[in-house]
């Protein structure tokens, strides 16, 4: 728990204190280091390990937040399928993150330590079909 400057623990920086889910110390969210780039992460400056923010009621989040937009819409009495399914989408992203940083106020977010796949993606499936056959034995 991290000490104020009278000595006491401090019930704002408590609140803000993340644990390690590998190494089990106690970080700041701003200590947490990224590499650059889009696809880097998240890791833990003591440990290196991989980590993520999981948000308390994700699921809940998300069919809330989709319903929202759906009624939205629906409300403004959009006739297309198309722009309705568009609609639907740009609507159901922006109103999902403001709920799932809003439902912190009730539960906050915890560290948990990455899962790495098990399974290739689509992409990967297509580099690894296409490359060149080898012609040697390693």
């Amino acid at each position: 728990m991290p000490i104020g400057y009278d000595g006491r623990v401090t019930e704002e920086k408590a609140r803000t204190t993340y644990a390690c889910p590998a190494c089990g110390e106690c970080l700041q969210p701003g200590e947490l280091q990224q590499l650059a780039g889009t696809g880097g992460g998240t890791y833990c400056p003591k440990c290196q390990a991989r980590v993520y923010f999981s948000f308390p009621y994700s699921v809940l989040v998300a069919v809330l937040s989709l319903l929202l937009a759906i009624g939205a819409l629906l409300v403004m009495r959009v006739s297309s399928i198309l722009w309705f399914i568009v609609g639907t989408v740009a609507l159901w992203v922006p109103i999902s993150m403001f709920m799932n940083v809003y439902s912190t106020r009730f539960k906050r977010a915890t560290l948990k330590k990455w899962k790495p796949r098990t399974s290739r993606t689509f992409f990967e499936w297509l580099y690894e079909r296409d490359k060149p056959p080898e012609m040697f034995g390693k």
